[in-house]
């Protein structure tokens, strides 16, 4: 084991509430009793965790096998571990792993002064120095010296710290307190190697239509802002005949697109038809995919055409489309195909109406428009799936086929096809089965998933990228993400610890991060055990 620089940290994994009440209802056991003192094995949460966790993921196949007592399992468990950019440990034993957990309760005076693990029972890691306040850990939330809903009491001290270390590496902060939350991030690739990378603000008191741009040399390990473009928002980056734009909204929701000549540094400017001014009006988008086919360039958007107070139900879908060698910056290279609208009766009328849909080619060579369906079925989400005619002139949706149940259906999400691996992939905020009883499902945003398809029918969970325990103030959302060879490369808006709390809830996204997964096609035959959605 390589330790690096060794700087203590430690992760509590736990039983969630929901997964203890579960439990003690009794299932499997006469009379709705349990033996505190059976051996078994974690809860599927903790799994996640760790899989979902970058030091820490090498532990997951011995966690599987490794059993505990229920009651032990109930206080809590507290893993040790050096600080380290990358794994902390090798494949482990069941036994080996048994030495490196402590489940003794400890308060933050003990922990202060502790000095190796054998000093709690463990296996040694010499610390040679502590960062000043001790780091501290979170349950759901809730600090682990307070009185949990169900009446336990927990020992150990007051979060100061996130319960992991932070999910990806930061492209950009904003401070709650700021009121400056981050929103809609677009992802590209330059033909240098470089990433590029795009958000704008939303929050109290924000004046709309900001968008920053970020370029990495380094495949997205560290990132410098290089241009803010005013007039601006909701914006997909892309490279297309060896020139950057950015495609979106300006601050009044019409649809506007830049050209930059020097890889992001500098931008034209959409005053009129001629320069980027493609569609006035009031638009909806978000940064989805955009899809290049059959001579032409595809980009999904929605127009508004109620009230701001309906929300999704004033939009219709649409999708615009240009021919590749035509000039991008003037409206009449662009065609808008016809819209569908909202229809109360879909859905056994649960259709509230679709939003921030994205292009998407079939395999059988037929351009898609996919967008994320709002509403609040039990169990249920769903994607919707209109064709669009090869001239880019007509949309078709048939409410009987065209819509397909698809986890994290109700959040916005994208897309694509990988050749290769034969599958549709996409990164979503699946949710868990015992996350149903939520009131709406577009609320839960505190898993991220990779899922795959073979037929954009019927969609497996692969892995789950990255999790919190917490639904109320966690998420990682709005993700836009690309293949880089044979990786996945991501941007993930984010709710997320920072040190000093949290962001008033979810939708509140105080980081943007970078995020990879390593040769994703290795998990086209895995399936995380959520259970088919029904």
């Amino acid at each position: 084991m390589s330790y690096g620089r060794i700087f203590l940290m430690f992760i509590s994994c736990f039983v969630s509430f929901v997964a203890l009440s579960a439990c003690k209802k009794g299932a499997g056991n006469e009379g709705g009793t349990i033996d505190k003192n059976e051996l078994v094995a974690p809860p599927a949460e903790l799994i996640q965790q760790l899989e979902s966790h970058a030091q820490l993921s090498c532990f997951t196949n011995a966690f599987k096998t490794f059993k505990l007592s229920r009651e032990t399992w109930d206080k809590g468990i507290t893993i040790f571990a050096p600080e380290n950019q990358g794994s902390v440990c090798a494949p482990l034993s069941t036994q080996e792993l048994k030495n490196h957990i402590v489940s003794e309760m400890l308060n933050k005076e003990q922990l202060s002064q502790r000095t190796s693990l054998a000093s709690v029972g463990g296996k040694p890691i010499p610390v040679r120095r502590w960062p000043g306040e001790a780091q501290g850990v979170r349950l759901n939330g809730i600090a682990l010296n307070e009185t949990s809903a169900t009446g336990g009491k927990f020992r150990l001290y007051v979060a100061e710290r996130p319960l992991f270390s932070l999910p990806g590496e930061v492209v950009v902060y904003s401070a709650p307190s700021s009121q400056r939350y981050i929103g809609n991030p677009s992802i590209c690739i330059l033909s240098n190697g470089d990433y590029l990378a795009s958000h704008d603000f939303f929050g109290a008191g924000i004046t709309s239509g900001v968008s920053r741009i970020y370029r990495s040399i380094n495949k997205g390990l560290s990132w410098t802002q290089i241009a803010e473009l005013h007039g601006q928002q909701v914006s997909n980056l892309f490279v297309h005949s060896g020139k950057l734009y950015i495609l979106g909204l300006d601050k009044t929701g019409q649809v506007v697109i830049r050209r930059s000549e020097d890889n992001g540094l500098s931008w034209t400017i959409p005053s009129n038809d001629q320069t980027g001014l493609l569609r006035t009006g009031l638009y909806q988008t978000a940064s989805s995919a955009i899809v290049v086919h059959n001579g032409r360039i595809w980009k999904a958007v929605e127009q508004v055409t109620g009230a701001a107070s309906l929300w999704a139900k004033a939009f219709e879908a649409m999708v615009i489309s240009a021919p590749i060698g035509s000039d991008l910056l003037k409206a009449s290279s662009w065609t808008s195909s016809t819209s569908v609208p909202y229809n109360s009766t879909w859905l056994s009328g649960r259709f509230e109406g679709m939003l921030e849909g994205g292009a998407l080619l079939g395999t059988d060579g037929v351009v898609r428009n996919v967008l994320r369906v709002h509403t609040n079925i039990t169990g249920q989400e769903y994607a919707a799936l209109i064709k669009i005619s090869a001239d880019g002139a007509t949309s078709n949706f048939n409410p009987s086929t065209d819509f397909s149940l698809f986890p994290g259906g109700t959040k916005k999400f994208s897309i694509r096809y990988d050749q290769q691996s034969g599958k549709y992939w996409s990164l979503v905020n699946s949710i868990a089965p015992d996350q149903w009883a939520f009131t709406w499902t577009s609320k839960i945003r505190n898993t991220l998933a990779l899922i795959s398809s073979t037929d954009l029918k019927d969609w497996t969970v692969n892995k789950i990228i990255v999790n919190h325990p917490d639904v109320e103030k966690h998420g990682f959302q709005y993700v836009d993400w690309d293949f880089d060879g044979n990786d996945i490369i991501m941007l993930i808006r984010s709710s997320f610890d920072d040190g000093k709390g949290t962001p008033n809830d979810y939708h509140d996204a105080n980081y943007l991060f970078f995020k990879r997964i390593n040769a994703f096609s290795q998990y086209k035959d895995k399936n995380y055990p959520y259970g088919p959605l029904q």
